[in-house]
């Protein structure tokens, strides 16, 4: 028993591994979750990140994944807002993601 537990998971650190090596490959980022600061004043999402190197999409979105707004933000931007009068109120995830950046943050709407 205990050898099939190895080799179970010696073949599982493989597959990490080319998982690891697959998205390195095609450029995957992984969020960056300490980059996106979200501050909610009133009626406005108050949005602050790194200095973009790219044009990036800015999604709203529910944790199930619905699309409920979105946007481009320009290049070497380092804030945004996002006016919340046609959201309801709730749980949010706010994306924002290029070629090279993705930062993400779960946001409660109140």
């Amino acid at each position: 028993m205990p050898h099939k537990t190895v080799r179970s998971s010696f073949k599982m650190k493989q597959f990490f591994l080319l998982l690891l090596i697959a998205g390195s490959l095609t450029g995957f980022t992984p969020p960056d979750p300490a980059g996106l600061q979200v501050k909610q004043r009133g009626t406005v999402l108050y949005l602050s990140f790194p200095a973009l190197k790219n044009r990036s999409a800015l999604k709203v979105t529910t944790p199930e994944g619905i699309l409920v707004a979105g946007r481009l933000v320009d290049e070497n931007s380092c804030t945004a807002e996002v006016p919340l009068s046609k959201y309801q109120k709730g749980v949010h995830v706010i994306s924002l993601q290029n070629r090279i950046q993705r930062f993400v943050a779960q946001v409660m709407l109140y």
